[in-house]
């Protein structure tokens, strides 16, 4: 499997996984990029891409020479929660949806064992509480580090 391939896997099982994510995640969108019309959604998971692709290369005996790549990447996920009730109660909803994410990972880290993935982990957070449309609004930008092996 190429790195790249290995890269889009992640992304697309993780929107199977959110799909699925019931019903933590209803009325949630959830989308592969950052939809058109994203300023309608109230309550969102965009898989943003994915960045930060570091190979180390390692030569494995055997009968053959060939060469595996242990590899780590990042997926940059953007969540957010917005409505007029006010700053807090979309702080406390950003949080039950970055929980929904957070256990997704942890309850398996291999993303049902996903050819490739050694591992996966949230290893960042970036939280706002700011405004959009003159409505108050929550974000967190989420680090997702995946482990891989490419043979």
């Amino acid at each position: 499997m190429a790195t790249t391939s290995l890269q889009f896997s992640v992304l697309t099982t993780l929107k199977t996984l959110l799909d699925a994510r019931t019903p933590g995640l209803d009325g949630v969108q959830r989308s592969l990029g950052r939809p058109a019309g994203d300023d309608q959604a109230t309550e969102y998971v965009w898989l943003l891409g994915s960045s930060d692709l570091d190979q180390e290369h390692t030569r494995l005996s055997g009968g053959q020479a060939r060469v595996a790549r242990e590899n780590e990447f990042d997926i940059d996920i953007k969540v957010g929660a917005r409505s007029k009730v006010g700053p807090e109660a979309n702080y406390v909803r950003l949080g039950e949806i970055v929980a929904q994410v957070e256990l997704i990972v942890a309850e398996d880290p291999r993303l049902g064992n996903l050819d490739g993935v050694n591992w996966c982990v949230l290893t960042g957070i970036d939280i706002d509480l700011g405004r959009k449309e003159r409505q108050p609004e929550a974000t967190a930008d989420l680090i997702l580090t995946v482990s891989g092996r490419l043979r």
